[in-house]
């Protein structure tokens, strides 16, 4: 009996211990996961800032929140696009748009700060601003968002371009289809013109060299007026015509407008306001010679000439036409609950 009673705390003691090891376990111990579809849905919280911010929808593993849904109704509204119910066009975007990061995660598409960044700087170069105040005004101006909404649209276009080359075949326009396009969208290929340039360069920057090249500009435009025969003659035979047409009566091959333009802005003006066979009234181009024009023809851009760019275009088209399908047919596949 002594020796039990000896015995008696270190027993109580190695009882308590085995207590607390069993309570540990049990906390160790997880809890078993939810069934979302019996679990009890999400309920507000007593902060603002908690039920603004509580999931809406789950887009696979992609949640979308309250904030999510506001943020996006005011960027379609900064976007002018055509709305026809606000909540559901702005749910029906950000699904689409978390169906685009699931589909580019699960690739492995990751699209960098500094990729950005270069498209950025592409842009802006192509712009022709090097000011990046002045860039991010005129981004916002002619996109209508403001520039960092223009940004997160780039880094979206980005994985767009990627899952298109991963995901979806797109075949490249027949011949046939690239002719009926051209057919059907001729009128908004661009002009071209064929013309007749007498180009008049004074030979130093004296006044009187100014008055006579300028007295000299009138006078072949009144002697030149309404006869093609006639312009061509004074371009063959003025001393002072520096056009390298010269020889041949001052005749210029078509050419686009914009090509024009790329060689002198106001000559594309000027040719793009005259008439066929009107010659225009002497003026100033870029390079401050005199210059007296007669048009001869205007016709839609031909077709070889931007066959490129309809290829470039249709195939464009067509890769949009196919992402949407591709983006329907996820959609359909893809779990979506909505928590509302």
């Amino acid at each position: 009996m002594r020796h039990l009673r000896s015995n008696i705390p270190l027993l109580l003691l190695l009882a308590a211990l085995a207590c607390r090891s069993g309570e540990k376990k049990a906390e160790e111990t997880p809890a078993p996961a939810a069934d979302p579809k019996t679990a009890p849905r999400p309920t507000a919280l007593s902060t603002r800032g908690e039920v603004l911010n509580r999931v809406r929808i789950i887009v696979g593993e992609e949640p979308i929140t309250e904030m999510d849904i506001q943020q996006m109704k005011k960027n379609l509204l900064r976007m002018g696009r055509p709305i026809r119910n606000l909540d559901e066009d702005a749910i029906n975007e950000l699904i689409r748009r978390a169906i685009v990061e699931n589909e580019a995660r699960a690739e492995s598409i990751i699209i960098s700060e500094a990729r950005i960044e270069t498209e950025v700087n592409r842009a802006r170069d192509n712009s022709g601003i090097r000011d990046e105040a002045r860039f991010k005004a005129m981004v916002e101006q002619d996109s209508g968002m403001p520039y960092s909404l223009w940004v997160d649209g780039l880094k979206y276009d980005l994985i767009k371009q990627q899952l298109i080359q991963i995901k979806i075949s797109v075949p490249q326009p027949s011949p046939e289809e690239l002719k009926r396009y051209y057919a059907q969208n001729a009128g908004r290929a661009g002009m071209e013109v064929r013309y007749r340039e007498i180009v008049l360069q004074p030979q130093n920057g004296t006044l009187e060299e100014e008055a006579r090249i300028s007295q000299l500009a009138r006078q072949i435009a009144e002697r030149s007026r309404g006869s093609v025969q006639a312009f061509g003659e004074l371009a063959r035979t003025t001393p002072d015509n520096v056009s390298p047409a010269k020889i041949y009566g001052g005749q210029l091959d078509y050419a686009s407008l914009s090509e024009v333009a790329a060689s002198d802005r106001i000559t594309a003006g000027v040719l793009s306001n005259l008439g066929v066979g009107q010659v225009s009234a002497p003026y100033r181009d870029t390079r401050g010679r005199y210059v007296l024009l007669m048009l001869e023809d205007r016709r839609p851009v031909a077709f070889d000439k931007i066959e490129d760019r309809i290829r470039q275009r249709m195939f464009f088209e067509k890769a949009e036409q196919a992402f949407e399908d591709w983006v329907v047919k996820q959609r359909k596949e893809t779990a979506i609950t909505r928590l509302d």
